[in-house]
């Protein structure tokens, strides 16, 4: 379905909506969405949180969600972050969050998977990488970004060869990503 569409937030998944009442209402509490909202009259923020009501209407253990964070406006971050807290210690629901925006996840985050070239770079309890809590996270992936950024510049300089021209040989994939999509290090399933 296209979020664009000529519809209220209420016309939406009505099957869905009907079967958690409580949930739905606490949702539109929490995301400030108001039912009667028609999806092309809407900016990209408010789009967003329609789109997370949609998503976390339906109570699951699992909850994964990827740059959910990035539209939001204050307000609906920190309401968002509360519920999501909220859902793991009332639930014990797992989330896997997901986000390069970084504020009021320092406090809310247990654990912490750094993914660097499609390999385990870090793992472990917030604290470990935040020394307890003392460094911000924003901090803490700046200095992992910049360390990679160092070697991207290290591999570039080296990919140039003798003739002083660049040499696409030894040159390595910088176009945003693990170029072959796996995930290589270390085993987390039995974390969650």
């Amino acid at each position: 379905m296209a979020y664009s569409a000529d519809m209220a937030v209420e016309e939406m998944m009505t099957k869905l909506q009907s079967e958690h009442p409580e949930r739905r209402q606490k949702l539109l509490k929490v995301l400030r969405i108001d039912p009667k909202w028609r999806l092309h009259r809407l900016s990209d923020g408010q789009r967003r949180r329609v789109q997370l009501f949609l998503a976390l209407l339906r109570p699951s253990q699992l909850i994964v969600l990827d740059e959910v964070l990035g539209m939001l406006d204050i307000i609906s971050r920190e309401n968002v972050l509360a519920f999501l807290k909220e859902e793991t210690e009332s639930r014990q629901a797992t989330v896997l969050l997901a986000t390069h925006i970084f504020d009021g996840t320092d406090v809310w985050a247990s654990d912490v998977l750094y993914i660097r070239r499609g390999t385990v770079g870090f793992y472990g309890p917030i604290e470990q990488c935040t020394d307890a809590r003392k460094i911000p996270m924003y901090k803490v992936v700046e200095h992992w970004l910049r360390g990679e950024l160092a070697e991207d510049d290290r591999v570039e300089s080296e990919a140039v060869g003798a003739s002083g021209e660049f040499d696409l040989a030894n040159a390595q994939n910088r176009a945003g990503g693990y170029a072959d999509g796996r995930l290589g290090g270390v085993d987390i399933s039995t974390s969650f």
